[in-house]
């Protein structure tokens, strides 16, 4: 995988292609990084239920 700026940067959506018990095979289909919105800084976690989504994002902001 790359590296990237640091922790909870942008994520991986992986396609599992392999899990027997002694190894794991996955192939990356889509990358998100925080160049979606202007002042993102991280794309952490992505999660849905029907007809919501939730992201965890580290957003830049004024003092």
């Amino acid at each position: 995988m790359t590296c990237t700026p640091h922790y909870g940067y942008g994520m991986k959506i992986c396609e599992v292609i392999q899990l027997p018990e002694t190894y794991y095979e996955e192939n990356v289909i889509h990358s998100i990084k925080p160049d979606w919105a202007k002042r993102l800084v991280s794309t952490h976690t992505i999660n849905a239920a029907k007809k919501l989504m939730v992201v965890d994002a580290l957003v830049k902001r004024r003092r």
